[in-house]
């Protein structure tokens, strides 16, 4: 009377599928639908990537803005392109200055705006997190988190790839004072007296619950769609998406 779930489809997401999710929206334009506003700011050294998504109850979601900061002005680059850096827009920095002022600057962007939603409503991002999994700029993540005026929605972040031979994040044994998710993460209570909570995840996990999210059909249930019109505008966003793919592994049975 508990039958197992069908295994997910495997194999590449393409570029085709998300631009078949294209929504003609505005960018920044909030869908009615959206309950809460979420943001991640992935760290590289020379500038810092964000994305912006609205979800309903449902988790049918909506990426409503992206982009990279500082703005390279074109819609279409790799890192290695990157001219307008974070130590040109902030002279006289070293690396770790140069990631803090960008932080907060971008979130002061993102968090300290409103966001108009199409019935007039007026949302705001209700949890920002920050990769911290870089050792070079982990640090400095924490630091920022913990003194931002932005602390109680800015939050280090951390992915750790569970393979099948791994433990499970269904067999973690709680602490006293961690918060666990039947969802595949977990913040840790936080331990000595600058320590900071940070959330733990399964980005195998995560990456093929996305996956499906972009699979699902317009119109249905836990849809994931994207802004714009032009295919073309989003070819960077769609190649980045579409840059990993899954293989099916078993392990310990």
């Amino acid at each position: 009377n508990d039958p197992l779930t069908p295994p997910e489809e495997d194999g590449q997401l393409t570029t085709e599928e998300i631009f078949a999710k294209l929504n003609n929206l505005k960018r920044c334009d909030v869908p009615t639908a959206c309950e809460k506003l979420t943001a991640f700011i992935d760290v590289q050294g020379k500038c810092l990537y964000y994305v912006v998504c609205g979800w309903g109850a449902d988790f049918t979601g909506y990426i409503v803005d992206y982009g990279v900061f500082p703005d390279q002005y074109k819609n279409y680059f790799s890192l290695r392109d990157v001219n307008r850096t974070l130590q040109r827009a902030f002279p006289g920095t070293g690396q770790e200055g140069a990631w803090r002022a960008g932080f907060e600057t971008l979130t002061g962007m993102l968090l300290g705006r409103e966001w108009k939603r199409d019935d007039g409503s007026i949302l705001r991002i209700s949890r920002c997190l920050i990769d911290a999994n870089d050792g070079n700029a982990a640090q400095t993540v924490y630091d920022f988190c913990r003194q931002s005026t932005h602390a109680a929605i800015v939050m280090p972040s951390r992915g750790k790839g569970v393979t099948a031979s791994s433990t499970p994040f269904s067999d973690y044994r709680r602490k006293p004072g961690d918060r666990v998710s039947e969802w595949n993460w977990r913040i840790p209570a936080a331990i000595g007296r600058n320590a900071i909570r940070f959330i733990l995840f399964d980005t195998n996990y995560w990456k093929s619950f996305v996956r499906s999210r972009w699979r699902v059909a317009k119109g249905d249930a836990g849809c994931l769609s994207l802004f714009g019109k032009r295919s073309e505008a989003q070819r960077m966003f769609a190649e980045h998406t579409t840059s990993e793919y899954s293989v099916r592994t078993e392990g310990r049975g």
